[in-house]
């Protein structure tokens, strides 16, 4: 018994959508790892008002800001 195409065409698809986005994930943990190295953070979320004034009082100022304007 075979599948009808579109059905292993679609098997296809996921096979190949879905090991390059657990590479992506992979290199993005790497990337980040490699900020953090520099002195940079990595958040999964905006920094919200308090948040951002607790590093500025702490002296941890967000690291992809190069200069305030």
């Amino acid at each position: 018994m075979q599948s009808p195409p579109d059905e292993s065409a679609t098997q296809y698809a996921v096979l190949a959508i879905v090991p390059v986005f657990c590479i992506m994930g992979l290199l993005g943990i790497l990337f980040c790892n490699l900020l953090m190295k520099k002195g940079y953070h990595c958040m999964a979320q905006k920094e919200t008002d308090e948040e951002a004034a607790k590093s500025d009082r702490t002296g941890e100022g967000r690291g992809y800001l190069l200069c305030e304007v």
